[in-house]
């Protein structure tokens, strides 16, 4: 069994995808101060000075379309933390909105980590609470009639002996000899549909040099130490409009990952996880340094006044989409993918408007719709 934790923040939102899936228990952490629209959050810089920021709190019914979306009908567990703050959750609400849609139905919990007792915690089988019981079945749950060939479990097991060892990636190559030599069949298969979708590892074909990535902690870390709220490296990007450098990233990570190639390995992680883009891509050079990213997410929110001048006269089709739920990184992960086909101006946080030869379209999402305009 693997435990992940998710930063709720906006930016992280395109790894949970890594993650998120239907073989799954969720649990959905939430206190009545999230159900306010923005947090404020105050840090201290290195210069001694201090910045503070809004961020937008994402609703208990924007993370359970979230999961279902992702996680289709996996077991959920909605735990209320905090709970000497006054607010209490409308159960009933909740229950009948989403009717049938986890499996099995919905379980709801309060939790105060401050009280050691399990009898008054609810963690434990006391007055107030049975999460752990709950986690137990839904764990029990999604792995009924389940069995794993022996080649499988043995593959598995190596692969995360190597990593006790201490070692966070491997080559494809040495996978596939063992592969081999345990008489798995299809590995490229299990590895990509199985190993990978379990979170025993994370690989995607011709990413990191081909390389399996062992301990996938390991490398988030890395990529969380980026966009950490308590550092001022998120702060110095989204003056920059969104973008930043190789050098920045090396004076982060440079402490505690010294190692230059594992400075490669982690922004093509960033990369694949649509975290990020390569800006002058026609100009690429193999030295990090004088490389250049932008990150969709850290870009200035409002649609730039040139994007609207271009289309008050222009003739168009428009088209609207509405669906009940549009989760955040859907742009970004669009936007990443096709960056290449836009100028920097022309990209915001919520759209990009793209150009191919003379043909030019600008797609924006505003709350739960999407729009396209095309000329």
């Amino acid at each position: 069994m693997n435990f992940w934790d998710f930063g709720g923040q906006d930016i992280y939102h395109a790894t949970h995808r890594l993650f998120m899936q239907q073989n799954a228990v969720y649990i959905l952490a939430w206190s009545i101060e999230t159900e306010k629209p923005f947090t404020e959050h105050t840090i201290k810089l290195d210069n001694g000075s201090t910045v503070t920021r809004h961020y937008k709190n994402h609703s208990i019914r924007y993370w359970l379309e979230y999961a279902n979306y992702l996680g289709k009908g996996s077991p959920m567990n909605v735990v209320q933390t905090k709970i000497g703050n006054e607010g209490k959750l409308d159960k009933s609400f909740v229950r009948e909105k989403y009717l049938g849609v986890f499996k099995p139905e919905i379980t709801f919990h309060s939790v105060e980590s401050n009280e050691d007792s399990d009898f008054y915690n609810g963690y434990g089988n006391g007055r107030d609470g049975k999460l752990l019981d709950s986690l137990l079945s839904g764990g029990a749950y999604i792995k009924r009639d389940e069995t794993i060939a022996e080649p499988l479990f043995k593959i598995r097991e190596y692969l995360r002996k190597e990593q006790e060892k201490g070692r966070e990636a491997i080559p494809y190559k040495e996978y596939l000899k063992k592969a081999k030599e345990l008489k798995v069949h299809h590995p490229k298969e299990i590895l990509e549909n199985w190993l990978f979708k379990t979170g025993v590892v994370y690989y995607r074909s011709g990413k990191f040099d081909n390389k399996i990535i062992l301990d996938q902690g390991w490398a988030i870390k890395a990529i969380y130490t980026i966009f950490d709220r308590n550092r001022g490296t998120p702060y110095e990007i989204e003056n920059s409009k969104g973008i930043f450098s190789g050098s920045l990233l090396i004076q982060v990570w440079k402490g505690k990952y010294p190692d230059r190639k594992t400075h490669l390995l982690f922004v093509n992680f960033m990369k694949s996880c649509d975290l990020c883009f390569e800006i002058d891509i026609g100009k690429r050079t193999p030295i990090l340094e004088e490389r250049r990213f932008m990150a969709p997410q850290l870009i200035t929110k409002e649609r730039p006044i040139v994007i609207d001048d271009f289309w008050a006269d222009k003739e168009s089709i428009f088209f609207r989409y509405s669906d009940k739920f549009i989760h955040e990184g859907f742009i970004q992960s669009f936007i990443v993918k096709t960056a290449y086909l836009a100028t920097l101006r022309d990209i915001w946080r919520n759209g990009i408007q793209i150009r191919e030869i003379d043909k030019f379209a600008m797609i924006e999402v505003q709350g739960y719709e999407l729009n396209i305009r095309l000329s």
